[in-house]
């Protein structure tokens, strides 16, 4: 056992963790028992101090009052090599990290933890850094994903981040490094959005440069991610980032997920970006209305958050009706010359109107029948013509 880890069962060993309340399942006073397992060589004593310590599953980097004080002492033993479960332990870091940027705190002390925790993470930057030349991929991909979170960093990260992908031989890293640098630009406010544009024009420059088809989509994600949402519906990206997506889109049929995801970044850039997928062949219900809530969200640009896009309508647990709340918008909206001109699509596209519900009058308060809707479009064309 090296002096870090002796040093940090010093430290466990002398802390008061019964003041801290519970922690994830059980009382916050069993960690220094959980922590003597976790150090310890018998694996299935590794494994249920683990589930104590860190969570697991959907608990899987939960932040409690003990966290901070865990991310520390987890983080000062991770250069350690021979530290038991090295690598799990650091991709919990990294799940910590991811949650303690989330605005999903429910109290004003769980407000206080997730703050305290992404300090306590901050102090270690270096060692993550360090971990971005490893020689385990495992250990280089963990350290992307986690610097990807460390937003007020972000000035010494992106020309570390950048530097790495070039010389990083395994795609799944780079990909996870370039979707670093994408969050990291998507947190910009004004002042650091002009002076990072460099960083944004790498996006470009190695999209152009990269052949692999993979890391090319991760290239266009980023490019719609390293817009912050100020700028969003201003911000147009390039051309060959919308051609990406669409080309993807159908690749994914067996990802829905990012089907959702495609479609609700192409739907930021306006409606026009969705059309040319509503020309793909065998297109299925549920596809459709993925397809059509972009084109009403890309009229309007609401910027409504992603549940709407994955739980409402066809495929949920109640699939006769859109369940969930959005704004009406404002009918003038709809009626400019291009937008007459979506509508019309929509009219067109026979999959949605194989099964319509109530997608159009939730969203737009628009016609659920495709013959009032084209009456509609049709009353509106003559107007303002």
């Amino acid at each position: 056992m090296g002096k870090l880890i002796r040093d940090v069962l010093e430290s466990v060993d002398a802390y008061n963790w019964a003041a801290l309340g519970n922690h994830i399942y059980a009382s916050a006073s069993l960690i220094p028992e959980h922590f003597h397992k976790l150090l310890s060589e018998d694996r299935l004593n590794q494994r249920d101090a683990r589930r104590y310590l860190c969570g697991e599953g959907q608990d899987w980097g939960s932040i409690t009052r003990a966290t901070p004080w865990l991310v520390a002492l987890i983080a000062t033993m991770l250069p350690d090599q021979d530290l038991p479960s090295r690598g799990t332990l650091f991709e919990w870091l990294s799940a910590v990290a991811g949650t303690s940027v989330k605005n999903s705190f429910y109290s004003r002390q769980n407000w206080l933890s997730q703050a305290l925790t992404y300090e306590q993470l901050s102090k270690y930057i270096s060692t993550y850094l360090d971990f971005l030349s490893d020689s385990n991929a495992r250990m280089r991909l963990t350290a992307a994903r986690l610097l990807g979170f460390m937003a007020t960093e972000s000035a010494q990260l992106l020309p570390i981040l950048v530097k790495s992908y070039e010389n990083e031989p395994e795609d799944k890293t780079r990909i996870q490094i370039v979707e670093a640098v994408g969050n990291l630009l998507g947190n910009d406010d004004l002042a650091a959005y002009q002076s990072n544009e460099e960083f944004r024009v790498f996006l470009e420059t190695a999209t152009v440069n990269e052949s692999s088809a993979d890391v090319r989509f991760a290239l266009a994600l980023a490019a719609f991610e390293a817009v912050p949402t100020t700028f969003k519906r201003t911000t147009r990206v390039k051309p060959f980032f919308l051609q990406i997506m669409v080309e993807t889109f159908p690749l994914k049929a067996r990802v829905p997920w990012e089907q959702e995801r495609i479609v609700h970044l192409l739907a930021t850039q306006g409606a026009d970006t969705i059309l040319p997928l509503l020309q793909l062949p065998d297109i299925d219900i549920k596809t459709a209305h993925l397809l059509v809530q972009g084109l009403v969200f890309g009229i309007f640009r609401t910027g409504l958050e992603k549940v709407v896009w994955r739980e409402n309508g066809i495929g949920s647990k109640q699939p006769e009706q859109y369940r969930f709340f959005a704004p009406n918008p404002q009918h003038s909206l709809l009626y400019t010359k291009e937008n007459i001109g979506i509508l019309t699509h929509i009219t067109e596209f026979d999959p949605f109107w194989e099964r319509p519900l109530n997608l159009l009058s939730f969203f737009a308060g628009l016609p659920d029948s495709r013959e009032e809707l084209r009456a509609l479009v049709r009353e509106r064309s003559q107007q303002l013509s």
